[in-house]
């Protein structure tokens, strides 16, 4: 589980290299409002805390939700694919994950 949240971090990271690259006078792209989905709560899609954002290769997308101690994960147009993790300190579990 460590190595899952050692890859989700990188993914992160170089989600927030790219987003750093831009020059203050040019900037290489324009971000783009594309939608939202999710609300308040602690059902499949609803999050508490959402903290970090990876998106894979293939698209999908992977959400930290910090206050729920787990990971979500949407194709890339918000539908629910599924989530991992509990409170606790065990395998499988987190304890208000970041990154």
């Amino acid at each position: 589980m460590k190595n899952v949240i050692r890859i989700i971090s990188a993914l992160c990271g170089v989600l927030l290299l790219a987003a750093c690259a831009e020059s203050p006078t040019e900037p290489e792209w324009e971000p783009t409002y594309a939608g939202q989905w999710g609300s308040e709560g602690s059902g499949n899609g609803e999050f508490q805390g959402p903290f970090g954002v990876a998106v894979a290769a293939n698209g999908d997308v992977y959400v930290v939700d910090a206050d729920n101690h787990r990971i979500q994960y949407f194709t890339p147009t918000g539908s629910f694919l599924g989530k991992w993790g509990t409170r606790g300190t065990g395998d499988g579990q987190f304890d208000n994950p970041g990154g």
